[in-house]
């Protein structure tokens, strides 16, 4: 019997310590959720506990606590009087907690790495002697390694000491990330992946195509994105191909940034062409996805991706960057139109090659690389390397 194969008789008292699970904080909250809910299903006893998210976000992401609570995830958050992206406490209360749940725990895993409540999971795990897992979630890319250097390098050395040099474990989601990470740091790292809900039923394999196409570009709108060389691609892309093709923007970020897209559409002359259509719920994004025939994402750097994880287990193909990590399941299988050089001319020319493709074979392909990306598939991997950690206990 594999290991993979005994890991599913073994259950696991396991705590999630993790900063909001906030909608708009984008991929990592779904991926503890997903992550949660999934190992729950398998058997194992599966607690979060929330840091530095406020009474008003628990309310507004109530949808991730009560899908949560259906799958028999207990929840505990701290005392907050603000959202923040780097967690933290808000009492003595709060640390005592975290002592308690860390103590009655078999194995702790981290999400995130330059958050305020692990600079206590690591005093505490050294005192009660207890292994833990860390999940970066790109933050030790060579890309976020080389934001905000100056706060990274003065905390960088405790953050070393209290945690990355004593973690049994750093999980990531794709290869690219684990070949980013800093050399002393690979041998333990593990790549697990980040799952999918399966979907796919959502397309009608015989459907009929339009010659018009709609585009998607779908999550948090941040510079990092570039939100602008999308437009900027797709207004030259409708010069190429002159049909009624549309993109719809789903997500919400910076105002001023909003601002600055919405005008570049307007002067660009194809705001009719272009949808802002804001933050959208679950409904709304299922609704979304059934109606559009592509993803588009234009990142300078994505170490996962999570709508194009999204789009290919819905059966949708992509057009993305090079920098996207998935950006090479998309290429194996052929489930997409990858260009390398981030411009809006590259944009453009991957554009017109995808709407002029065989959209059966790409959305056929897409179906295929979704498989992979699967909750039920990818959560093997990550219950493994928590079935080993316990043999250590």
């Amino acid at each position: 019997m594999n290991s993979i194969s005994k890991a599913l008789r073994l259950s696991v008292r396991l705590l999630f310590l993790t900063s909001p699970l906030h909608k708009e904080f984008g991929g990592p909250p779904q991926a503890v959720v997903g992550a949660a809910i999934s190992l729950a299903d398998r058997g194992h006893e599966v607690i979060i506990y929330v840091c530095g998210q406020s009474a008003k976000s628990i309310s507004n992401n109530s949808n991730f606590f009560e899908l949560l609570k259906i799958h028999n995830v207990e929840i505990f958050f701290t005392r907050s009087r603000r959202n923040s992206k780097y967690g933290g406490f808000g009492s003595l209360s709060d640390l005592k907690k975290l002592n308690e749940l860390i103590k009655a725990s078999d194995l702790v895993s981290s999400h995130g790495v330059y958050n305020f409540q692990n600079f206590s999971l690591g005093i505490i795990t050294l005192r009660l002697k207890k292994y833990f897992t860390i999940m970066p979630h790109g933050t030790l890319t060579n890309y976020q390694r080389s934001k905000h250097k100056f706060r990274k390098h003065f905390f960088g050395f405790f953050f070393y000491k209290l945690l990355l040099k004593r973690v049994s474990n750093i999980i990531v989601a794709t290869a690219s990330e684990y070949n980013e990470l800093p050399e002393n740091l690979r041998a333990k790292a593990v790549v697990v992946g980040l799952g999918q809900n399966r979907q796919a039923s959502n397309y009608d394999k015989n459907r009929e195509y339009a010659q018009e196409s709609t585009f998607l570009l779908l999550g948090r709108i941040a510079h990092v994105k570039r939100p602008d060389l999308a437009i900027e691609g797709f207004a030259k892309f409708l010069q190429l191909d002159r049909k009624s093709h549309r993109l719809l923007i789903c997500g919400t970020g910076e105002k001023r940034l909003m601002n600055d897209i919405q005008k570049l559409a307007k002067d660009l002359n194809i705001s009719h062409m272009v949808d802002f259509l804001g933050w959208v719920d679950a409904d709304e994004k299922s609704e979304i996805l059934k109606k559009s025939d592509w993803l588009l994402m234009t990142s300078e750097n994505e170490n996962f991706a999570m709508s194009v994880a999204e789009a290919l287990v819905n059966g949708m193909p992509c057009v993305v960057s090079r920098n996207v990590a998935l950006s090479a399941l998309v290429e194996k299988h052929s489930a997409g139109v990858i260009f390398e050089n981030l411009n809006s001319t590259s944009i453009a020319k991957a554009l017109f090659k995808a709407v002029n493709g065989n959209q059966g074979e790409f959305r056929n392909a897409a179906i295929l690389a979704g498989k992979s990306l699967s909750w039920d598939h990818v959560i093997l991997k990550w219950e493994k390397v928590f079935y080993d950690l316990s043999l250590c206990e």
